[in-house]
């Protein structure tokens, strides 16, 4: 007597029990599995973990605490917490990535844009510059962020590095420009007007007064 497979088989068919390479694509032949509500739950909460972390300058190294771990099992039996090298890795990459085309997304669809540029020293000597998108609705995102450490300063260098940051953009796009008043940066700017007479130049308000009050404060000093 013939088994069903083999009654499927004579019928042309095929068992009940096989699943070919054509039933991936279909969206009936799998159910999901019973724990994946848990792993996206799971998901869910280590991305908002990977945001407290950034947001709040927390150490990485303080997600494998035996306390912090006690925490975050009290808050959510079961939950599995990464390891600090996972967060401060992939975990951290990915938000990036997904923040960067949001960033993008925002820049593609506006019109107007301001682009501001500040540089400074950290403690650890390492020359940071940033660069600040400013839209009509008064956001602001850090659109890029370089160390200059091994670069001179001079304004043709910051004219360049401008000038490749507004092509990024795309310069119909952008409408205005602010630095501070420093040398290099008012020649940097001058450069960038040639090259981009669309563009409006304006100085930083707050180093503006920064300077102002530090002059009279000399002369009080003086006095």
């Amino acid at each position: 007597m013939d088994t069903p497979t083999e009654q499927q088989k004579k019928k042309g068919g095929r068992p009940q029990s096989v699943v070919s390479a054509q039933d991936f694509g279909r969206k009936d032949t799998f159910s999901l599995p019973e724990n994946s509500k848990k792993r996206k739950t799971q998901a869910s909460i280590t991305r908002a973990l990977v945001h407290v972390f950034i947001c709040c300058g927390i150490p990485f190294s303080i997600i494998e605490n035996p306390f912090f771990i006690e925490f975050l099992h009290k808050m959510r039996l079961g939950y599995e917490s990464p390891t600090s090298e996972l967060l401060s890795d992939r975990l951290l990459n990915q938000e990036t990535a997904k923040i960067n085309d949001k960033i993008k997304k925002i820049i593609k669809n506006s019109e107007n844009l301001t682009l501001a540029l500040d540089g400074w020293t950290n403690p650890n000597s390492v020359s940071v510059y940033n660069y600040v998108i400013l839209t009509p609705d008064r956001e602001q995102y850090l659109y890029a962020l370089h160390d200059y450490l091994d670069n001179h300063h001079t304004g043709d260098f910051l004219a360049g590095q401008i000038t490749d940051i507004i092509k990024k953009i795309s310069f119909e796009k952008v409408f205005a420009l602010v630095t501070d008043n420093a040398v290099n940066c008012v020649k940097a700017k001058k450069i960038v007007m040639n090259q981009f007479p669309n563009i409006i130049d304006f100085q930083c308000i707050a180093h503006f007064v920064n300077l102002v009050t530090k002059q009279i404060m000399d002369i009080f000093q003086i006095l």
